[in-house]
C-alpha cells in the first residue's frame, strides 16, 4: 500500500508529492524532523516519539520497547487518531 506524502525538500524549500509505503514515509519523516542527516536518525534520542521504534526503516520487527512503553504509544496513537483531520492547503 503506497501513500502520497508531501513534503518540502531539503535543497530549494519546494513542495514535493511523492508516491512511498508507510514505512518510508515514516524513514523520510524522520529524516525531515533531524535536518536530512542519518547518523542523527540513527542515534534519536527522542524515545517517546511515535515514530522512534520505525526510524530506521524495520516495521519495528526489531523493537525493544517494554510493554508499558508500548501502551504509552498506543494511546498517543489513539489521541492522534482521535483528532479532527485538517485539510492540507498546498503553497509554493
Amino acid at each position: 500500500m503506497a501513500i502520497v506524502h508531501r513534503f518540502t525538500g531539503n535543497k530549494h524549500n519546494e513542495l514535493i508529492s511523492r508516491e512511498l509505503t508507510p514505512i518510508r514515509a515514516i524513514r523520510w519523516k524522520c529524516k525531515e524532523c533531524s535536518n536530512f542527516q542519518p547518523s542523527e536518525v540513527r542515534e534519536c534520542h527522542i524515545k517517546d516519539c511515535a515514530l522512534w521504534p520505525f526510524r530506521m526503516g524495520n516495521a519495528g520487527r526489531k523493537s525493544t520497547l517494554t510493554p508499558e512503553q508500548r501502551q504509552a504509544a498506543a494511546e498517543r496513537m489513539r489521541e492522534i487518531q482521535s483528532l479532527p483531520k485538517k485539510s492540507v492547503v498546498e503553497t509554493a
